[in-house]
């Protein structure tokens, strides 16, 4: 069961990480567990701590693309050496060959190549995001507001090159 909420917002931090360190031992072979503990880290605001989570999710589920996604966005927000953007964009990759239109792995694709400074690129995927229909039935891990945060990143790219992306500006 999902402690991490009440025990946070209770200010009871130790608990959240125990309780589910403890069920992510207890069931070694179930990334669930360390999903959880992963968002106990990310909302304690330890990101190093999440991708070590995330990690060991990963490696329990190499074919879920939504782990791979989230951890790819993880290691492109809080990653600090060029190897975690390297693995980054190689789990970003590897989340959209096996989910190539899902919202929010072209989204974080976008966003890893906005980061490394490839802003076509980035407004390649981050513009597919925003085209796929929204009715579509998401993942867990699918975010459907992928279209707002396109238009942000859009505005952002706009400032950053006008002439590239002006055209984009249109909604």
């Amino acid at each position: 069961r999902n402690l991490a909420m009440p025990y946070l917002a209770l200010g009871l931090k130790a608990a959240a990480v125990s309780t589910h360190e403890t069920h992510a031992k207890n069931d070694p072979k179930t990334p669930s567990p360390l999903l959880t503990l992963a968002q106990v880290y990310l909302l304690s605001g330890e990101p190093k701590l999440a991708i070590a989570a995330y990690s060991r999710a990963e490696t329990l589920s190499p074919e879920s693309w939504g782990i791979a996604n989230d951890l790819a966005m993880l290691l492109n927000e809080y990653g600090t050496t060029q190897d975690d953007g390297k693995r980054a964009l190689d789990l970003a990759q590897r989340a959209l060959t096996l989910n190539p239109e899902a919202p929010s792995a072209l989204d974080t694709m976008g966003w890893i190549h906005y980061r490394r400074g490839a802003y076509d690129k980035a407004l390649t995927y981050l513009s597919k995001a925003a085209e796929v229909p929204f009715t579509v039935v998401f993942s867990d891990s699918d975010d459907p507001s992928a279209g707002q945060q396109t238009l942000v990143a859009t505005s952002q790219l706009h400032r950053k090159n006008s002439d590239s992306f002006g055209a984009i500006i249109t909604v």
